[in-house]
């Protein structure tokens, strides 16, 4: 369905390469969720921020 607002983009999608990193943080004690973003391909990198609810940071880049 395509409007004004909302054009079909189907003809041009996978033309226009998007890059993003996700960054997440977490707190020491959530184990579990450090857990899960090493499962899942994030690695842990230096601190981006100086959050007090973050002792860890984790970044994944498009694969």
């Amino acid at each position: 369905m395509t409007s004004p607002d909302h054009p079909d983009r189907s003809s041009t999608a996978g033309t226009h390469p998007v890059a993003a990193i996700v960054l997440l943080g977490a707190r020491k004690d959530l184990v579990e969720a450090r857990a899960l973003c090493a499962r899942l391909g994030y690695r842990e990198i230096e601190a981006y921020t100086e959050s007090p609810y973050a002792d860890h940071w984790f970044e994944k880049k498009p694969t």
